[in-house]
């Protein structure tokens, strides 16, 4: 796969919209679509630490040093990953997945609150 094609499997993989992306990186969304595109190859260093923070992938494999790994984990926390899989694996659980498809952003932001409340109410606080 090439790194432009790479570039985009990975933000579409990860939800993000061009515009979303160029803001954590840093620059304009038309640099993104051009880097998706294969029209920019050469990258600032930079650019390519910020890109690899948000695409949670290693810049050697931005700069092509390394082969991507197909099996780069969704989730950075491992135990995450492994009860996402159960949940996955389960064909009562993965209903979970599937309904969460075309959630709206008003609805997972009622998840995630109820998520950190959770957090904090495990952590005492």
């Amino acid at each position: 796969m090439k790194i432009n094609e790479l570039l985009r499997k990975r933000r579409v993989d990860l939800g993000m919209s061009m515009k979303e992306l160029a803001d954590r990186v840093g620059v304009s969304e038309g640099t993104i679509s051009r880097w998706e595109s294969g029209k920019i190859e050469d990258m600032k260093r930079s650019r390519i630490k910020a890109l690899s923070d948000a695409l949670h992938i290693s810049p050697a494999v931005i700069m092509e040093w390394e082969e991507p790994d197909e099996t780069d984990p969704y989730y950075m926390d491992s135990e995450a990953a492994a009860i996402a899989q159960d949940i996955f694996k389960s064909p009562e659980l993965r209903v979970l997945f599937d309904a969460a498809r075309d959630v709206k952003p008003e609805d997972l932001q009622v998840v995630q609150s109820m998520v950190e409340a959770l957090r904090r109410k495990e952590q005492g606080e």
